[in-house]
């Protein structure tokens, strides 16, 4: 009997540390939400082989809330006229993360979009159509917003218009090359993929 008892203790005392251990992780999982959601939109916008169902449930775990519907990419950059560039690393990191809080307070009550850091100094956009805001009038405001805040002047390249989540990242590459086409224009740029069509079309 003191075997058997001995036995079912050790039991449940390797259940209980195995339960303490689960919500360890658990709780360790939930600090490490919003960059474990940063790295999903990221591969997101890289494409893959993610089917839009596969996307909506990882969506509804992360708190995304991206309904059916228009979707557009945007890129901020920071100009290579402003003091970025001669920045160290912790400043620049400092702007950034001070920049994506603009755009975030720009955004205000708009919950249909994500906004987070992209590489080494791009802030990426991610907007559902609303009929609140256009994504070019939100842009402006966050490029104003910025310049105000930061003395930072910014550009922004606007991609096209998708209708799935898995072809966001169309809407993220045309975003790109509208960033790349402005950067010749100057600071506080806003330009759009559907302006670079027209520009080329009136060539």
């Amino acid at each position: 009997v003191r075997r058997v008892l001995g036995k079912v203790v050790r039991q449940i005392e390797l259940q209980r540390e195995s339960e303490r251990q689960f919500a360890h992780l658990r709780a360790l999982l939930n600090e490490n939400k919003d960059a474990l959601r940063d790295h999903f939109l990221q591969v997101l916008l890289q494409g893959g082989s993610l089917t839009d169902e596969e996307i909506e449930s990882r969506m509804r775990w992360y708190d995304l809330n991206l309904p059916d519907g228009e979707i557009t990419c945007a890129i901020i950059e920071p100009d290579g006229h402003g003091r970025y560039d001669d920045m160290i690393e912790e400043e620049r990191q400092l702007v950034l993360f001070s920049m994506r809080n603009i755009a975030w307070e720009v955004l205000g009550e708009m919950r249909t979009c994500a906004c987070f850091i992209c590489g080494d100094r791009q802030i990426a956009l991610i907007l559902c159509k609303s009929e609140e805001m256009s994504v070019s009038a939100v842009c402006e405001d966050i490029v104003s917003s910025i310049d105000r805040y930061l003395q930072q002047p910014v550009s922004i390249g606007i991609g096209s218009r998708v209708a799935r989540k898995s072809e966001i990242y169309i809407s993220f590459l045309d975003a790109r090359v509208a960033l790349k086409y402005g950067a010749s224009m100057g600071p506080h740029t806003i330009i759009s993929i559907e302006d670079i069509h027209t520009i080329r079309a009136e060539e």
